[in-house]
């Protein structure tokens, strides 16, 4: 999970391996309604899933406008790769 900011706006990226990479916007954070019950598929703040992410294991930080990426291809291999942020 890193935290960057675009266009003026903060966004937090985080990888997990049921939705994939998302992109949530830290915006809405102090409006949102508590999550008190157990829900089914998803609630609370928006996010954004990035399809053009896949197999992503591990992120980081690598500049203001960059993220460095520890990708596992189709094989099984880990790749490195810098991309922009979305």
């Amino acid at each position: 999970m890193i935290i960057y900011k675009k266009d003026g706006h903060d966004f937090i990226l985080m990888s997990n391996n049921q939705r994939g990479v998302m992109k949530v916007p830290t915006s809405p954070f102090g409006k949102a309604a508590a999550i008190s019950t157990q829900i089914s598929e998803t609630a609370g703040v928006p996010f954004e899933t990035i399809a053009s992410m896949k197999g992503v294991q591990q992120l980081d930080l690598l500049d203001p406008t960059h993220a460095l990426l520890l990708v596992q291809s189709k094989r099984g291999a880990l790749n490195l790769e810098a991309v922009a942020l979305p």
